[in-house]
């Protein structure tokens, strides 16, 4: 009996490759603060869906931020001929918090590195072996970041490199009628390139990067390994670039 359980067991196992939530980014949260009291807020689409971000320097080296994203869309699709069908319908939200430490390098120059938390669902197709199926799986994700930034900061034009690291781990994951007993997890390196151009208070920005899986990832996660938005970004507070303004 007891090895009959186990057949069965593996034999689910393997109908179910694939059965947690897609992992999609969301766009990286970079201010550049160089003063205190100075606030972000931001507003982008794109491949990680629809982000709402805020920053904020609370005293002249400590920034605080909040991010905010959902997504809705397709991971893939089949087509013949006239003939369009959707392969893979995946929706998200997902909420963090970050705290840091900024600072000038220069007139221009900036330096900042934020870690923080965030917390989330996602929902897509499950995979096995035969690709996309019919069975919806639903997880709740928590995430671990780690984002330095370098870039330079003026008037009109804004341009950063990041390196964000996370851990992302998947648990209470439901597909169809079955919960899963085990979690997903995985490490992911993402770096990005933002830049903006505008006014000193308004500018368009544009994000693109990559998400990397480092070293193990479950099989069972299915992830978005590209990073591109575009966006308007605001601020209030900002001082006249100085070097050592704080």
């Amino acid at each position: 009996m007891r090895n009959v359980a186990v057949v069965v067991s593996l034999a689910l196992m393997t109908v179910l490759i694939g059965c947690a939530p897609a992992y999609i980014p969301n766009a990286v949260n970079v201010p550049l603060l160089g003063n205190q009291a100075e606030f972000h807020g931001s507003f982008s689409a794109g491949t990680s869906g629809t982000d709402f971000q805020t920053s904020y320097a609370l005293t002249g080296n400590l920034g605080l931020m909040a991010n905010y994203s959902f997504y809705k869309g397709t991971f893939g699709t089949e087509s013949s001929n006239t003939d369009y069908t959707v392969i893979d319908n995946t929706k998200r939200s997902f909420l963090e918090g970050g705290v840091g430490y900024y600072t000038a390098l220069s007139k221009n120059g900036r330096f900042e590195t934020y870690g923080g938390y965030g917390q989330g669902t996602s929902t897509s197709n499950t995979y096995d072996l035969f690709g996309p199926q019919d069975l919806i799986a639903t997880g709740s994700y928590r995430r671990f970041f780690i984002q330095p930034s370098i870039g330079t900061t003026s008037d009109n034009f804004d341009a950063a490199l990041s390196l964000r690291t996370c851990y992302v781990n998947f648990y209470r994951i439901q597909s169809g009628e079955l919960l899963l007993d085990h979690n997903v997890d995985g490490f992911f390196i993402e770096p990005v390139l933002t830049t903006r151009l505008g006014y000193e208070h308004v500018k368009l920005f544009a994000q693109v990067g990559f998400s990397l899986p480092s070293g193990q990832v479950d099989l069972e996660m299915f992830f978005q390994p590209f990073l591109f938005n575009l966006g308007l970004i605001f601020n209030i507070g900002k001082k006249p670039n100085i070097a050592g303004n704080k």
